[in-house]
């Protein structure tokens, strides 16, 4: 449960001159490294499948922060799904299927001239397989085989919908029907655990919603990146390549696939992916562009270059500045770039962007107000009224964090319309503050004693599941007593 010092999906590192993104699965093994207490939700004996972080589990399949991890890793499993004749065919047709929906959806947005839209050629029907019928389809055979063997606590996570409602919109039928086809695959999990040596229960979570999107160019006709650039005199920007989650996921599979010596597969796969081979991990994608260059550069002793860095992250965009090696404050920002700030919250696009005054601490400006977050002052209009009661207390959690950005801007939200803008290529986005995407859901046994507080955060989260986990504990302590 705990994320500290992980402001958005894309952040900089001033101190190591670095762009992080957590689909890296270098990235993600280091931050696991860093926040880990060894006591995760899956410490004691548990697996992850297809997730970003291990939890500390014994054993994984798919789990970006241990894809290069072998001792983790449980390779027959994933081959054992190929060696069984029944599921090739199976997961052909599935596939299949998967990308003729695809194509038709993307076919009638356009014949229908639905706005907004994007781009959905090319390979994004392969990148949809992998996270909408591939990953899924491995997991829960591996689940079940996992309930067979007794294993104690597995956390499984499902991609396809997320990865569809980026490109075809949070309620796009297609979209919609990715979720039945999951609903099917959980009733097909609870049928298995009826088998199983050991009593199983099921909890579902959804860490975060999507709102619907349109995205800032396609309504602004330029990127937020190109805008700080206008209002900053043309200064140099750069930022980080923004794509597909589909990429990564197709990056990580290959990934796992390729770490075992011991198959013919293995090994023939490494040769073919070799020149997108970064250490031990696959790189697919235009990011690998950006690995290339950063490749390039590496033992050159170069001067930090004076730029802007702009990384969006669904409608939350971060924006750091590499002439300051810490923090820039409002005042120094006002100083250099005196039209940005003024410029960007009178922005029609923009909702908000939080800042550290060096006179009034942390504030999020408005373009008719300004919300002072040390003392929950209002002068003039609540930039933050329309975000939600947690907004403030989130924001101020995240101003905390050593790699906030020195301007972290959150998109508008239109409440009639339950619609953000953002700074992405996507139709349905998450990752900022607006409509769906700040409304998770947790759905557990009725049985169990629900939370007596409000949750919010992921790591109360946290210790709602570890009292669950210690509650199934005891309760299969007693049923073993009293089998004796």
């Amino acid at each position: 449960g705990n994320n500290f010092n992980i402001p958005a999906f894309r952040w900089y590192e001033k101190n190591r001159q670095r762009i992080m993104t957590l689909s890296d699965p270098r990235v993600a093994a280091e931050i696991e490294r860093r926040l880990s207490n060894r006591q995760g939700l899956l410490a004691e004996k548990g697996a992850s499948r297809g997730n970003m972080f291990s939890g500390d589990a014994a054993t994984t399949m798919f789990t970006v922060s241990t894809l290069t991890n072998r001792p983790k890793l449980r390779a027959r499993q994933f081959y054992a799904y190929f060696a069984n004749p029944y599921n090739i065919p199976r997961l052909i047709s599935l596939a299949l299927w998967d990308v003729l929906i695809e194509w038709f959806s993307a076919w009638r947005q356009r014949t229908r001239n639905i706005q907004p839209r994007v781009n959905r050629r090319g390979v994004y029907p392969l990148l949809r397989v992998t996270s909408a019928v591939l990953l899924r389809e491995l997991s829960v055979y591996t689940l079940i085989g996992d309930m067979y063997a007794g294993v104690p606590i597995v956390y499984a996570g499902f991609m396809g919908y997320d990865e569809v409602a980026h490109h075809s919109g949070v309620e796009a039928a297609d979209a919609l029907a990715v979720l039945y086809r999951l609903d099917q695959q959980f009733a097909r999990l609870e049928k298995a655990a009826a088998k199983a040596p050991l009593r199983y229960q099921f909890v579902v979570l959804s860490d975060h919603g999507q709102t619907a999107t349109v995205p800032f160019r396609q309504r602004y006709g330029e990127t937020l990146e190109e805008l700080v650039q206008r209002l900053a005199n043309e200064h140099p920007v750069s930022g980080a390549v923004s794509t597909s989650e589909g990429w990564a996921n197709l990056s990580a599979l290959l990934t796992e696939v390729i770490q075992s010596d011991e198959y013919l597969a293995s090994r023939a796969l490494r040769s073919a992916v070799k020149n997108r081979l970064y250490g031990d991990n696959v790189v697919l994608g235009p990011e690998h562009l950006q690995l290339d260059e950063q490749q390039r550069t590496v033992g050159r002793k170069q001067a930090q270059q004076d730029k802007i860095i702009v990384l969006p992250s669904g409608n939350l965009g971060s924006i750091y500045f590499t002439r300051w090696q810490t923090r820039a404050t409002l005042e120094q920002i006002n100083s250099d770039f005196p039209q940005l700030i003024p410029r960007l919250t009178q922005h029609p696009g923009i909702g908000f962007v939080l800042v550290q005054s060096q006179r009034h601490g942390p504030i999020a400006l408005g373009a008719k107000g300004v919300y002072f977050l040390r003392n929950d002052h209002v002068a003039g209009e609540n930039p933050l009224a329309p975000f939600g009661p947690n907004a403030a207390a989130h924001l101020r959690r995240t101003n905390n964090f050593p790699c906030v950005a020195d301007i972290l801007v959150n998109s508008a939200y239109d409440a009639e319309q339950n619609e953000v803008t953002a700074f992405e290529e996507f139709v349905g986005s998450h990752g900022g503050l607006g409509g769906w995407q700040t409304a998770p859901f947790l759905m557990f046994p009725a049985q169990w004693p629900a939370p007596t507080e409000r949750i919010v955060g992921a790591g109360n989260v946290y210790k709602v599941a570890k009292q669950w986990l210690a509650r199934m504990k005891h309760e299969t302590i007693r049923i073993q007593t009293d089998k004796l």
